[in-house]
């Protein structure tokens, strides 16, 4: 059920934590506390009528050859409805605000919210949010409203599967992603627009394969080789050589060497070599080490000091410094990854923080960045606790601060929060 304008206590699941049990919607009812049908909003309904005794033995084999039907279609229908409604809770009073602190720009009061059943893993692009409901059907919802975009049917996955949303071949798709069984459960959302629910196409993994999506596009990654997702969501295996693959972004590989220029690397356009701007005070050859969203990070040696390493960051397509600072070897081996906004404007690699718009730059020990959602903050965890980056300086965080996982198109932060109750909820929190 949608509620407008309307939250409880609780607290978040951390974005990069490990998956409890999964969220489901909740279900609508009719004025008189009937569940309604999914598609239609109606009540299910089924007409009686009087019959005759020499009526009735003439049609007992008719009647049981169609209760048989009507149960089998009931329980077909059930099953999609329980996916779409399951039981409601007992009424409570409405709920209207985040029951702990909001993040930073944001007020307190919920746009939206669902009740959905506990969970640390959700997916948010493009307008959408996708969650696996504890039957495993994905779920996904308009970021903007709370309501219902699409649901699939149940998956038998494992409890480590994960929702996801990606870029694919210019279209959104939604899906799921089960490491342990080896398996991406996939759906382009423009081929069911007006649908309710369906099924997902099931693409099954390489041995052993990893599944990134830092660039915004989905990358497979095995010892036997790279793959990106077509149009038709197949697996198309992408040639990269001896260099190491470190995201996609659309049908394009961004691979680097040890030392030396990254390459762009396409079944349409083969292999291009990018070499980086040099920032003042690096010496010798760049070390391109991640990627995101169309975002190298490279490290140098420095050139006045052995002990000193130069960090920068880099347009993948072509080379162009965007932000560069010093630091030390040992703060080097803290560069374990690269975040970067969804709207490209702030990143975190490791403990360096930029914003890239101004190239400003900060050095914040032990920073593990948590979510990178718009060009106002960056949100990490550092010893001390959360805090937040906004290019500028790093503020720490209230205890217990509600991170968001994304932004819907309007502006609406999506969060995760709990009632008193107990219940688990993901909504829109509204702008300050």
């Amino acid at each position: 059920m949608v509620h407008a304008s309307t939250n409880g206590p609780g607290t978040e699941g951390d974005p990069g934590g490990e998956p409890r049990e999964r969220p489901r919607v909740v279900g609508v009812t009719n004025g008189s506390g009937t569940a309604t049908d999914a598609g239609t909003g109606t009540a299910d309904s089924a007409a009686n009528g009087r019959r005759g005794p020499g009526v009735v033995r003439s049609a007992l084999v008719p009647i049981a050859v169609f209760v048989m039907v009507v149960a089998v279609g009931l329980t077909a229908n059930f099953a999609v409805r329980s996916l779409l409604q399951p039981e409601t809770a007992p009424s409570a009073p409405p709920i209207t605000d985040l029951s702990r602190p909001a993040p930073p720009g944001w007020q307190t009061t919920f746009e939206w919210y669902q009740e959905i059943s506990p969970t640390s893993d959700l997916a948010v692009a493009d307008n959408r949010v996708a969650t696996i409901n504890s039957n495993g059907a994905l779920v996904v919802l308009n970021a903007d409203s709370g309501q219902l975009v699409w649901a699939s049917v149940p998956n038998a996955i494992s409890p480590m599967a994960r929702p996801l949303l990606a870029e694919v071949d210019g279209r959104l798709v939604a899906g799921i992603h089960d490491q342990d069984q080896g398996k991406l459960y996939l759906v382009r959302l423009d081929d069911v627009e007006g649908e309710q629910s369906g099924r997902l196409t099931d693409r099954m993994l390489p041995r052993g394969a990893t599944v990134t999506l830092t660039g915004g596009s989905l990358m497979v990654t095995a010892e036997t080789g790279v793959w990106v997702v077509d149009g038709d969501l197949d697996l198309q295996s992408v040639e990269i050589g001896d260099e190491v693959p470190m995201a996609a972004t659309g049908q394009t590989v961004v691979a680097g060497p040890w030392e030396g220029p990254w390459s762009l690397n396409s079944i349409a356009d083969g292999r291009r070599e990018v070499g980086p701007e040099r920032p003042d005070g690096a010496d010798g050859e760049p070390h391109p080490s991640y990627s995101a969203r169309g975002v190298v990070v490279v490290w140098w040696n420095a050139a006045e000091d052995d002990s000193e390493r130069v960090v920068s960051l880099h347009d993948a397509e072509s080379g162009e410094l965007l932000a560069d600072t010093e630091i030390s070897q040992q703060r080097l081996r803290e560069m374990v990854y690269l975040s970067v906004s969804a709207d490209r404007t702030l990143a975190s690699a490791g403990p360096v923080l930029a914003d890239l718009r101004t190239g400003n730059t900060a050095v914040e020990p032990g920073w593990s960045s948590i979510s990178a959602v718009t060009s106002a903050v960056m949100y990490g965890a550092t010893p001390g606790g959360d805090a937040a980056w906004d290019g500028r300086r790093v503020g720490p965080l209230p205890p217990d601060t509600a991170l968001p996982w994304g932004t819907s198109e309007s502006g609406l932060a999506i969060v995760l929060d709990r009632t008193a109750g107990g219940s688990t909820l993901v909504g829109g929190l509204r702008p300050a």
